[in-house]
């Protein structure tokens, strides 16, 4: 007696089916709807939102992204190991891996964000182990609510970062939350925040080269 029953197409395991040209051309009409002299960040975390990182990363670059982001630096190390051209900024660390991971990310030569002048002193210890000198994106909370430096202690994390022979500041970043919401009010006030903020980092630490604010949904509202 047969008890297994036939298979039934609906039930058969999910299958997802991932086209590289697609990405490039995604990436390609991003590309075009921003002007030239803003970077285009492909942000591949969790192995490319499943779609396989370095190969989404490769696609990406492909059709016109200029950097690339993901979440954890032990993540970056991968994206390093594979030769890609590009810039790579991570920007989610914490101390209890962060002694024995930091170091093997600025060995790579992978850009850091902090949120906290504790992450900051963490990355500064890291690459004074090794004796290299990282790029750092002080991360803002600008209304997000998920990370970053508020600002009762951006002056701080300014002056430590001149301070220090261990690092150099390459950028202020934020996030917007509701830019996929037409004419949202939000938009406006975080923009405002970040720049009041960013401001105030620059009086501490110097000019920052590099300032990445919008989101996907921001960039095409324009």
């Amino acid at each position: 007696m047969n008890l297994t029953p036939e298979i039934d197409p609906l039930m058969s395991p999910n299958r997802a089916e991932v086209s590289l040209k697609a990405i490039a051309h995604n990436t390609a009409q991003l590309r075009a709807a921003i002007p030239d002299y803003i970077a285009l960040m492909a942000v591949v975390k969790a192995d490319g939102y499943g779609h396989g990182m370095v190969d989404a990363a490769r696609a990406a670059i492909a059709g016109g992204a200029t950097w690339l982001g993901v979440a954890h630096p032990v993540t970056a190390l991968d994206l390093a190991h594979a030769d890609l051209d590009v810039p790579i900024l991570a920007w989610l660390h914490e101390p209890v891996s962060a002694k024995n991971m930091l170091p093997h990310a600025i060995g790579a030569g992978v850009d850091l964000a902090v949120s906290s002048l504790a992450q900051l002193e963490a990355v500064i210890e890291a690459a004074r182990s090794i004796e290299r000198r990282v790029r750092v994106h002080v991360a803002l909370e600008t209304g997000m609510g998920r990370e970053g430096a508020f600002a009762s202690e951006v002056e701080k994390i300014g002056a430590a970062i001149l301070e220090s022979p261990h690092v150099s500041l390459a950028g202020a970043m934020s996030h917007l939350f509701n830019a996929d919401v037409p004419g949202d009010a939000s938009v406006r006030e975080q923009a405002e925040r970040f720049e009041a903020m960013c401001e105030r980092l620059e009086a501490s630490a110097g000019p920052i080269p590099l300032r990445h604010l919008s989101a996907r949904a921001g960039a095409l509202a324009g």
